[in-house]
Parts: structure tokens; C-alpha cells; sequence
């Protein structure tokens, strides 16, 4: 973290207005994010402690009173009502301030003593070119805009190569608007489901987001011009996320709701039961070597459950598998991390677990998984083996290097020609996807940049 030179610390320590700049230098390292995450404080202590609205207390005229009194009594009487809402006003107008100073020099103790991430302060956390609110809190994974950033260019991709069979009449993905309930209950019958998975979901906010892409509210209107999926809101579409965590299941369905109310996500998603959360752990999904089934049988019929309505019989077909699985070194968690991430954010949705064997796993024939990247050969197997799934994408960056080893372990399975790592808008190796031959997907090597 870079050092602030002293002699400009110190002209800002006498030279602003607000003591709280140079409190929150030490974490933001920057003047302007410091102004930015002081503004925002603010904004929230003001919606937390409004302003009193002090009514005129009413007149109770005691019982055998006369209501009639003379011109000048009622005047004084009047005055001295006015004299005594004013101060009462005076009074609570300065209570009110003196709540909100405090209230907020203990937000400004909170991100800068203890080093508190500004979105737990918050409460929330803004998600994707549609702004979906995303409610955060201790031991909850801080939605960061490069995992938007790879979902928009995605979907944007797809949605700008109709021959893909993506939109429009290819896939038979859409429902005319002409068509009377029965006949669009038929049809969704016969129609391809657009199924999609999402791996360590962590706050939901990978699923609000691709349904929020495919089946957007006509109340909402896309404010990321870079992204724009050109997919008919009526498509039939079945997103879901899975996390090993037992509290980010209740957590993700209070997100969802909040963004259907607030009329960010369209309906569908809760009415038609269009995006569903579930706890388990995909490790035991994998396809073990030498052996036939898989594990955690449970949690796969539970999945074919969702996909299919509630026939688990059949095979399983994921179109689109996503996931930003822990990828950070233990080493590097030490070392290049801010003392943020580390006090407060879950160490298990950063750091993946040591594998049990030093050597190799089961799923990829590579000589050794270096530390960092045990989770990607189990998605690869997982996506390509046991869900048949057309298209790939896990972020990555944990070090230099790891987008290009991700690519030679997905490049077992998915072929040299169907693999491709794409640069987020600040340079950096953020994504590898991949993809099934031979069905126009070629496209998808477009990078971000």
C-alpha cells in the first residue's frame, strides 16, 4: 500500500473543513475516494436520522372554558405558540445534529480505526450496469465490479451474435406476445430452457444479475451502454446459485426479493420460481476416476429438481456455468490483500482449501495444481463432464500467471481452439472461458478491452 508524503497530509490536517478526510486517508490511500466514501456516510446518516417535522401541539381548552377571548390575548397567545414551536424546532434541529455527528463519527471510526469494508457500513453493495442492490454484511464476500464486468461482456456477446442461437428463432427461446395462456403454456413446454449455474454464489449477485441481463423489467432500463444483450424478456431462463455456506442461502433470497420489489428484476424470477439458491458443496458433485456416480447425490437431484421440475430422472443440461471460486494464494492473502479484506471479509471465499492430496487431483491430468487453483480443475470436469454445459466462465486473478494456467487445465477437456482469457477494463488477466466446438461459439474469444 502506497505511503502518503507527509508534507500533503499535513496541508490537508489544516487546511479542510472536515476532520474526517485524514481519518479515512488511511484506508483509502486517496483523497478523492476518502471525499467519496465521506459523502456516502453522510447520505446514509442523513436517511437514518431525518430531520423532525415539530407540529403545533394542539390547543386543549379546559373543561367550562370560554372559547371566546379578546383580540389581543388570542395574539399574545398565538406569539408565545410560535416563540415555543420555534424553540422546540431550535431544540430538536440541534439534537438531530448532534445525532448525525455522532452517528457518523462512529461510521468514520468504523472504516478508519477498525478498518471496517465501506459496504458493511453501508449495508449494501451496487451490482452491474442496473445498479442491483446487494445486501452485504460481516462474513459476506463484497461484490466487486469485475465480476459484473465479465457477466455483462458475456451476455453482451451473446446477445450480439444472433447465429449463435442465442436469441431470436434459433433456439425457439422466445414467446410471441399474442399467444393466450394456454397456448404459451404449451409452447413453454416445447421450448429450450436457458439453464444456468452459478458456482460459490457467495450474495446472489451473479444470479440477480444474468436474470436481470436475460429477462430485464420494463421498469429498468440498462444505464451500462457497453452491455446490451438484446434478449427477449420472455425467454425461458433458470438461473441458480449453490454456496458451501449456510447463511448466504437466506441472504440471497432477501436479495432477490429486494431487487423484485424495488423493480429491478422482473417478477418471473420469484413467480415462475426462475432463480433459486441452494447450500452445497460442488466438490462432491465431481466425478471421481476410476469409479462410477457421483457424490452428494442429494444436492444433484436437488439441481435436477430446479432445471427440470421436479423430474430427476433425466439427463442434466447447463447452458451457461459460472463461477468466481477462492483463488487467492495463502501467501499472497498475506502479503498483497488490504487489512480490510483480511480483518473482515471470509477468508474461505478468497483462499481455497489445501487440497488432500500434495500431488494431483483426480480431475485433470496436469502433473500438479499449483496452490490458488484447486478449485478450476474440479468446475472444468464439473461443467464439461456431468452437466454437458455449452459455455464456461470463472474469474480468476489471484497471480500473475493464473489466467494462462487455467487455460491449459480447461484446455484438457474443452480443446486448445475453445479457450480464451479475457483482460478487464484495467488491463489485468480477469477471466478464462470456455466453450463446446462446433457450435459457433468462436466469438466468445472477443476480450473485454
Amino acid at each position: 500500500m502506497p505511503r502518503i508524503p507527509p508534507l500533503p497530509l499535513l496541508h490537508l490536517l489544516l487546511t479542510h473543513k472536515s476532520p474526517h478526510l485524514p481519518l479515512l486517508l488511511r484506508e483509502t490511500r486517496s483523497l478523492a475516494q476518502a471525499a467519496n466514501e465521506l459523502r456516502w456516510m453522510r447520505e446514509k446518516v442523513e436517511r437514518e436520522v431525518p430531520l423532525p417535522l415539530v407540529p403545533p401541539p394542539p390547543v386543549v381548552l379546559p373543561p367550562g372554558a370560554s372559547t371566546t377571548t379578546s383580540t389581543a390575548a388570542a395574539e399574545q397567545e398565538e406569539e408565545e405558540e410560535e416563540e415555543e414551536n420555534l424553540q422546540l424546532g431550535l431544540y430538536w434541529a440541534k439534537l438531530t445534529r448532534l445525532r448525525r455527528k455522532r452517528l457518523l463519527d462512529a461510521y468514520v471510526a468504523r472504516r478508519a480505526v477498525w478498518s471496517e469494508p465501506l459496504q458493511y457500513i453501508l449495508g449494501c453493495e451496487y451490482f452491474g450496469g442496473v445498479d442491483l442492490e446487494v445486501k452485504v454484511r460481516r462474513g459476506v464476500l463484497v461484490p466487486r465490479p469485475e465480476t459484473a464486468d465479465l457477466v455483462q461482456h458475456l451476455f453482451a456477446l451473446l446477445g450480439e451474435n444472433p447465429g449463435s442461437g442465442w436469441r431470436g428463432g434459433g433456439s425457439g427461446l422466445h414467446v410471441t406476445q399474442n399467444q393466450n395462456q394456454n397456448q404459451k403454456q404449451r409452447q413453454r413446454q416445447r421450448q429450450r430452457q436457458l439453464n444456468v449455474l452459478d458456482v460459490c454464489s457467495g450474495s446472489g449477485c451473479i444470479p440477480l444479475l444474468v436474470h436481470s441481463l436475460v429477462c430485464p423489467p420494463t421498469t429498468t432500463t440498462n444505464t451500462n451502454t457497453n452491455t446490451n444483450t438484446n434478449m427477449n424478456m420472455n425467454t425461458r431462463i433458470k438461473v441458480l446459485g449453490i454456496d458451501i455456506s449456510p447463511p448466504l442461502i437466506p441472504l440471497s433470497r432477501k436479495n432477490l426479493l429486494r431487487n423484485v420489489r424495488s423493480g429491478k428484476i422482473h417478477e418471473s424470477a420469484v413467480v415462475e420460481g426462475e432463480v433459486g439458491f441452494l447450500r452445497g458443496d460442488v466438490f462432491g458433485l465431481v466425478p471421481r476416476s476410476g469409479g462410477g456416480g457421483t457424490e452428494s447425490s442429494e444436492l444433484l437431484e436437488k439441481i435436477k429438481r430446479f432445471y427440470s421440475d421436479n423430474d430427476i430422472d433425466g439427463p442434466i443440461t447447463i447452458d451457461i456455468l459460472i463461477s468466481n471460486p477462492p483463488y487467492i494464494t495463502p501467501h499472497a492473502y498475506l502479503t498483497s490483500t488490504t487489512r480490510s479484506v483480511r480483518k473482515w471479509e471470509p477468508k474461505i471465499a478468497l483462499v481455497p482449501p489445501p487440497p488432500a492430496s500434495p500431488t494431483t487431483t483426480t480431475t485433470s491430468t496436469s502433473p500438479t495444481i499449483r496452490r490458488g487453483d484447486e478449485f478450476y480443475p474440479h468446475l472444468s470436469a464439473l461443467a464439461h463432464t456431468l452437466f454437458n454445459t455449452r459455455i464456461l466462465l470463472v474469474e480468476v486473478g489471484g497471480d500473475e500467471g493464473q489466467a494462462q494456467r487455467v487455460k491449459r487445465i480447461f484446455e484438457e477437456r474443452w480443446g486448445v481452439g475453445n479457450v480464451a482469457v479475457w483482460r478487464d477494463f484495467g488491463g489485468w488477466e480477469r477471466g478464462v472461458v470456455a466453450w463446446r466446438g462446433g457450435e459457433g461459439l468462436g466469438f466468445l474469444k472477443r476480450d473485454m478491452m
